[in-house]
């Protein structure tokens, strides 16, 4: 997981460094700390999804054939704005995530990128969107000898 992180962090510096998203404060999402309320300015929470190991053959599983193992992980970027900026802006800073993650050096490695629609939280007062960019990242190629 600790590579991941790092791999994840990499990808998050290098669109937080996008004039684009300037405007953005990014923070961990899974901190402890809580959002600010009433937020002022987009704050993006950001952490790992969903990750899976997955392993695949590339010829019939036998004596000398080559698997491919991959770590399936998804990156989720919490957008959130004050209520008082309506969803437009919201959505907005969610498309310019998502289009600086499709264009940064890491972007051979995105399986998909979803948005969510636009939700409340209770606690920051604010309407949030959520950026999930699924990568695939190839662990190791291995022949099987059993």
């Amino acid at each position: 997981m600790n590579d991941l992180q790092e791999y994840f962090d990499a990808v998050i510096a290098e669109i937080k460094a996008r004039p684009a998203l300037e405007e953005i404060t990014f923070i961990n999402h899974f901190s402890g700390k809580k959002l600010p309320s009433p937020l002022k300015g987009c704050v993006a929470a950001v952490g790992v999804g969903q990750v899976e190991k997955n392993s695949a053959y590339l010829c019939e599983r036998k004596p000398g054939s080559v698997a491919v193992n991959e770590l399936c992980a998804v990156l989720e970027i919490s957008v959130y704005c004050n209520i008082s900026e309506g969803g437009r802006k919201i959505t907005e800073n969610a498309i310019k995530i998502a289009n600086a993650i499709e264009a940064s050096e890491f972007k051979n490695s995105i399986g998909t990128i979803k948005i969510t629609p636009v939700a409340f939280d209770n606690q920051a007062n604010a309407i949030f969107r959520t950026v999930q960019a699924e990568f695939l990242l190839l662990q190791d190629i291995v022949e099987v000898w059993q």
